[in-house]
């Protein structure tokens, strides 16, 4: 990316309850402590309302694709590593890079802020980084990606739970004295999720619906672990819970699959 686009950063957009966009966020506030840190998630009215402006970034998020055309035209900047949103990062030309887990498993939004900004910006390169910031941005991509077979794999989760665990985030720069200390708290939180994991796979109800073994569970936050442990046992996990909306509630799914079947697919063709 253009270093001079770069130092012109005024406004970072990034994945919201997220550990990876967390992370991508640190790194890009330790070397530009002066941009704007937005977390958002797609469908919702605040990024509808996004306006384009040079001097945006996108980091392990990217636009709607009915407005990448605005945000392009805009000069916005965007790094992303979502496979759904491959089109969208490649209208961006050169301003924009998308890291492909198929050629690169391990690649997320950290290690493209980490490559493509920190890097550019440092005397240091990604491979002598002396601030620890490099395997800060390694270790979020281990665990988003789901690198099991790592050496790395559980201090990487560990890591994860530390990033959503603290929300001040976007006060404290990048330290490695403070992150040993959080990671002590990450261990702790981590262990629990396991055994929060197990309980709730346990308690899953499962049914057959048009060919398809399904298991439904509670707590959307759940999802992603959950499916991991039951594995082909399901051909689809689905996760719920309840938000509460101005005299309303709202049901939140969420879905993942080891086997054949897209939940991508799923989800858009009811307007995820």
């Amino acid at each position: 990316m253009n270093i001079d686009k770069l130092k012109k950063i005024k406004t970072v957009i990034s994945h919201d309850h997220c550990a990876d966009g967390i992370a991508s966020a640190i790194i890009i506030k330790d070397i530009l402590p002066n941009v704007e840190v937005k977390f958002m998630q797609y469908g919702t009215q605040a990024l509808k309302d996004l306006k384009s402006s040079d001097g945006l970034l996108f980091v392990d998020f990217s636009p709607p694709a009915d407005r990448v055309k605005e945000f392009v035209e805009a000069g916005c900047l965007c790094l992303d590593h979502h496979k759904t949103a491959k089109e969208v990062i490649e209208a961006f030309g050169e301003n924009g890079v998308f890291g492909d887990e198929k050629t690169e498993p391990g690649v997320c939004g950290a290690v493209l802020a980490f490559r493509h900004v920190w890097s550019r910006m440092t005397i240091d390169s990604l491979w002598r980084d002396k601030t620890g910031v490099g395997q800060f941005a390694i270790l979020a991509g281990i665990r988003d990606t789901w690198q099991r077979q790592d050496p790395s794999w559980r201090e990487a989760c560990a890591q994860k739970e530390m990033l959503l665990f603290y929300n001040d985030w976007m006060d404290v720069r990048f330290n490695q004295t403070i992150l040993a200390e959080r990671m002590i708290v990450g261990r702790l939180i981590l262990e629990k999720w396991e055994r929060d994991v197990a309980r709730v796979v346990k308690e899953s109800y499962r049914f057959a619906l048009n060919g398809l073994n399904v298991a439904c569970l509670e707590g959307v936050h759940y999802s992603s672990d959950a499916a991991e442990l039951i594995g082909t046992d399901a051909d689809v996990v689905i996760a719920f819970s309840y938000k509460a909306v101005i005299n309303d509630i709202k049901l939140i799914y969420s879905t993942r699959s080891k086997t054949n079947f897209n939940c991508a697919d799923f989800a858009k063709r009811f307007g995820g």
